[in-house]
């Protein structure tokens, strides 16, 4: 991919997408657009932004993607609420339906769609791009299954695409994630975490993951890309020692899933901000096999959890 590639990066002003063209910057790359629903705050000298464009607004696609863009779909919806279900499909499933077809439609060079590891389902063994899920016994999961839905469509289109699935990004920077797992355990002698995994990956890996694709990835190639898998009782525990703060971190038992997210799900029904979809997950074991995208583009990931939160940790308001 030659460096005067028109890039075009919806979502650029997000945690991702502010990485992601920092890193197309350094690397050389010149004509670089950030398409999102309104300006940033602070732009990155020799971007062009571009206002009003947004996912579930079909019109706003077609009138600003070109030809000879590679698009790059960093644009989405995260909440794992039960109340913001329709809102989730309108954005990361009919919403990426409605860019597929708008770069169809222009015949870009390529479009990269960023999903989720979430998109994978769950699995007892090693979770790799080609795994099968059976998503109607799990519909409920809204967010999953969102950034399942248009995938199938994208693998199928006479487009060159390529789909990346990243899980839990964390990093400098990152405006939610991280702050959530440290004010869990903030000032507490003993907490009980669900028995599951899943994994993460740093945000300057992610950057790098993608433009890796961009450059190197054959048409249709998928990849799953993470720094590294955890459980859920290390990620707290290595929190804890970041807070310089002695945490008994206890599993729950896996026995109690059904129960536990039952209650939330009641709960969430009344009104109560309970995110039922993640206490599920939470009780599930997701272990991800990225060898694909070492053998296909050479990636490996360069930070460690511990690093990664504690760089996390540093940027966040004190």
């Amino acid at each position: 991919m030659v460096k005067n590639t028109q890039i075009f990066v919806l979502g650029g002003n997000g945690f991702v997408g502010r990485e992601f063209i920092k890193a197309l910057k350094k690397s050389g790359y010149q004509k670089i657009i950030s398409a999102s629903r309104s300006l940033p705050k602070v732009k990155i000298t020799g971007v062009q932004y571009v206002a009003g464009v947004d996912l579930d607004r079909p019109n706003s696609l077609d009138k600003v993607i070109r030809k000879n863009f590679v698009v790059v779909n960093l644009a989405g919806l995260i909440s794992f609420r039960r109340k913001d279900s329709q809102k989730l499909f309108a954005v990361n499933a009919r919403g990426s339906l409605a860019l597929l077809r708008a770069c169809e439609q222009k015949k870009v060079r390529r479009l990269i769609q960023i999903s989720s590891t979430a998109a994978l389902g769950f699995s007892p063994s090693k979770i790799h791009e080609a795994t099968k899920f059976d998503w109607q016994k799990y519909e409920f999961l809204s967010y999953s299954h969102s950034k399942f839905f248009a995938n199938k469509a994208i693998d199928n289109s006479k487009l060159p695409t390529n789909i990346l699935f990243p899980p839990l990004v964390l990093g400098p920077g990152d405006p939610t994630s991280a702050q959530r797992i440290f004010d869990f355990v903030r000032g507490r002698r003993r907490v009980a975490v669900p028995p599951g995994s899943n994994a993460f990956i740093d945000v300057r890996d992610l950057a790098r993951a993608i433009r890796l694709t961009l450059e190197k990835a054959r048409a249709n190639d998928n990849f799953i890309v993470i720094g590294q898998n955890f459980s859920i009782q290390s990620l707290f525990a290595a929190a804890a020692k970041i807070l310089r703060q002695k945490t008994e971190i206890k599993t729950l038992p896996a026995g109690i899933c059904s129960l536990t997210s039952g209650c939330a799900r009641v709960a969430e029904y009344f009104g109560l901000p309970i995110p039922s979809e993640n206490i599920f997950l939470g009780f599930q074991k997701r272990a991800f096999d990225s060898r694909k995208i070492t053998r296909a583009l050479g990636f490996r990931p360069r930070f460690t959890l511990e690093k990664s939160l504690r760089d996390s940790f540093e940027t966040l308001p004190k």
